[in-house]
């Protein structure tokens, strides 16, 4: 404690130790006076050791204060109540351009200054808020301005700071920059922009599955999709479950298992049945997102309508499958031209060789003999050429079907002229069992062709001897049922089954080495098929055959 030359002290610091033993801060003061020429000592003890504790602690807050605004990554500064820079922190200054020795000279300007005029609106009504004590506003973007006089985009966290009274005295705020953020956000969303459009052009839908909590999300293009509105749509699982076609949902359901499990990626097609009873067909593609253990968390993925391109498959399937039938078809009419019409004329020309060149040599017998043969030869000649032309024109759609209503009976006659002749050389009986007055509503020509074929087959595979009975009888749907039953060598079941296909061979000989070719049985296919109506056979080897078709009546 030093005294000076008069030997006064003034506020000296000291500690003394009270009567408790606790130790107290005290300021002293201690000075002479002289009263009546008497030298008298006053001394002055102040205790101060609350005041030191209220200094200290100041003075810690202080380095804390400094310290976090030190540390802090934001900006941080404070404004008196009508908007004048009180402190701006260095990283504040540096926020906006300025250098650590410029925030000097910052002091005391309005931050309206700092702050783009199209935003100081938002500004007032803010600080307005703030100071009627609204503690619930949310943190408040604005497009600040640099020393530069460039914007770039601040968010800001504000607090009223009080004075010893209780009564608002400065604004203490807190500042990040957010421009790197703000162009983020605004390339996603010209991202998001461009992909929307995108699965709108291309009528792709956008879907999101939060596997933890089972909640399903569509894009506008998904109800589209699946034919439902957004206020039917459950949001759930089970909800997109429920519109798959049940023919497909539990394979449905096990991929997007799969996939969750990670055995295999989502990449499927399945139909969907919409509540209209359509059915489309849909290409599906998902990503799983899983957490760092590798549990799934998510499901995202795309959906489109390819129910054109699945039509455009199955015509193309039906056009090649067209395109191998008429291969085949193409090399059956190559192959009976090239043979069976051959063998025929291969016969012919050798008897008219024969008239030709010994015809002195022949008794009447004989030539009678060869005539013979030749009118065979030329009969079978001409029927397989008939059956060629009308093939040919009904694969070319040249063959008018025009169906009239005709008695059966008349027509069935009309067509035994060209059998009867060989039936009565071979000694089969031909019969008949056709009501009197029986119609049919068909085309006459197509009739005559498939009866006259039909029953010059039953001919050609019946022996000498033998039998054939044409029958016909009124079915329960408004048809007739027409058949031909012989008694002749009858078939294999391989063969029936592939009677009335041209690219399988079925054809063969006549009991009497009667060619054949097969052609007229598909004929007869084609015509009784234009009628709507159906052919079959049933035989069994040594036991005949029956061939059956039908038509359509108009008897009710």
């Amino acid at each position: 404690m030093k005294a000076d030359s008069h030997g006064n002290v003034t506020n000296a610091e000291a500690d003394l130790i009270a009567k408790n033993g606790n130790i107290k801060q005290v300021l002293l003061s201690s000075e002479n006076i002289f009263v009546q020429n008497k030298k008298f000592r006053y001394n002055v003890v102040n205790d101060v050791t609350e005041l030191k504790k209220v200094q200290e602690s100041l003075r810690e807050s202080s380095q804390k204060f400094e310290a976090i605004v030190s540390a802090s990554p934001d900006g941080i500064g404070m404004v008196t109540l009508d908007g004048k820079i009180q402190l701006m922190s260095k990283k504040l200054a540096l926020m906006y351009g300025y250098s650590i020795q410029e925030i000097e000279g910052l002091m005391g300007r309005s931050i309206f200054d700092f702050i783009d005029v199209s935003n100081h609106q938002l500004l007032i009504e803010n600080m307005g808020k703030l100071l009627e004590g609204d503690k619930d506003q949310p943190i408040t973007e604005y497009q600040a301005i640099k020393k530069d006089n460039s914007r770039f985009y601040v968010d800001v966290n504000s607090a009223v700071l009080l004075d010893s009274g209780g009564n608002p005295a400065s604004v203490l705020f807190v500042q990040r920059d957010i421009t790197e953020r703000k162009q983020n956000e605004e390339s996603l969303k010209q991202v998001t922009m461009r992909l929307s459009l995108a699965a709108i052009a291309g009528g792709v839908g956008i879907w999101d599955y939060d596997l933890v909590n089972n909640n399903l999300l569509w894009g506008d293009q998904m109800f589209a999709l699946y034919g439902v509105d957004k206020e039917h749509f459950g949001g759930a699982y089970n909800a997109w479950l429920a519109g798959v076609h049940p023919d497909d949902t539990a394979r449905g359901d096990e991929e997007i298992q799969m996939a969750i499990s990670g055995e295999k990626d989502f990449n499927t097609e399945f139909r969907v049945l919409w509540p209209d009873g359509t059915i489309r067909h849909i290409r599906a593609l998902a990503i799983v997102q899983r957490d760092d253990s590798g549990n799934p968390l998510r499901m995202i993925g795309t959906n489109w309508d390819i129910t054109a391109q699945k039509h455009n498959e199955q015509t193309l399937r039906m056009s090649e499958e067209t395109l191998r039938k008429i291969n085949a078809d193409k090399d059956k009419l190559f192959s009976i031209i090239a043979h069976d019409l051959r063998s025929p004329f291969n016969g012919f020309l050798g008897f008219t060789d024969l008239l030709v060149q010994d015809l002195d040599t022949f008794t009447q017998e004989e030539i009678r003999n060869i005539a013979k043969s030749m009118s065979f030869s030329a009969t079978n000649l001409f029927r397989l050429l008939e059956n060629l032309l009308e093939w040919s024109r009904m694969q070319q759609g040249l063959i008018r079907f025009n169906c009239d209503e005709a008695q059966l009976l008349p027509i069935v006659h009309g067509s035994m002229s060209t059998v009867l002749e060989p039936a009565k050389n071979k000694g089969i009986e031909l019969s008949y069992d056709i009501p009197e007055g029986l119609t049919i509503f068909a085309d006459i020509n197509m009739l005559l062709s498939v009866i006259r074929n039909l029953a010059s087959n039953a001919v050609k595979f019946t022996p000498k001897g033998g039998k054939i009975i044409i029958s016909a009888k009124v079915t329960g749907d408004h048809h007739v049922e027409l058949s031909i039953r012989d008694s002749g060598i009858g078939m294999s079941s391989s063969m029936v089954e592939n009677l009335f296909r041209l690219d399988v061979q079925t054809s063969r000989k006549g009991t009497e080495g009667e060619p054949s070719t097969g052609l007229g049985l598909i004929l007869c296919k084609d015509f009784i098929e234009k009628h709507g109506g159906k052919i079959w056979a049933e035989s069994e080897e040594g036991k005949g055959s029956v061939f059956r078709f039908t038509l359509p009546t108009l008897n009710q």
